[in-house]
């Protein structure tokens, strides 16, 4: 069984950051463009009544991502996922994503193609969380994503980990 996180939003308890112009700050509206760089965050309708977010990375030096009010206990889905639906608006691309705790922090990459799919990435790649406190999303070029849904998945994934 699947605990959605984000739905074109983050679920209640989650609130949305983006990392710009060297500072991190909580994402107050639906959309955002940066005044110094291409970055922005755009939601959009996926389809009808299910919420994206069209994200453009100027560089490496931006991130998008969730942060939860508390730590949320995944113990139960350490030999699980976490679950994308996401898609690169131009090309295949890859992206990274960070996961953190208060304590840990691990980052995993995952190449997206241009077509919807799901995606899993294994909680394993991030050092064996045993709490999750944030996802961040970046990109080492300028490119475009689309993020449809975080979910936490008890379903093992076989994706590529690396770390920093």
């Amino acid at each position: 069984t699947d605990f959605n996180i984000y739905l074109g939003v983050g679920r209640q308890g989650f609130e949305e950051y983006l990392f710009d112009n060297a500072k991190l700050q909580k994402l107050e509206t639906d959309d955002y463009a940066s005044d110094n760089s291409n970055f922005s965050v755009e939601r959009f309708q996926y389809v009808y009544q299910d919420d994206s977010k069209r994200i453009v990375f100027a560089d490496n030096t931006n991130s998008y991502g969730i942060v939860s009010a508390a730590p949320l206990a995944i113990s139960e889905y350490l030999n699980g996922s976490i679950k994308l639906v996401a898609r690169s608006m131009t090309q295949e691309q890859t992206i990274v994503v960070a996961a953190a705790s208060v304590n840990n922090n691990a980052v995993a990459e995952l190449s997206l193609n241009t077509e919807w799919n799901e995606y899993q990435i294994p909680l394993s790649c991030f050092g064996g969380l045993a709490e999750l406190q944030s996802i961040f999303f970046s990109s080492e070029t300028a490119s475009t994503i689309e993020l449809n849904s975080i979910a936490l998945s008890k379903e093992p994934s076989a994706a590529n980990c690396y770390s920093e």
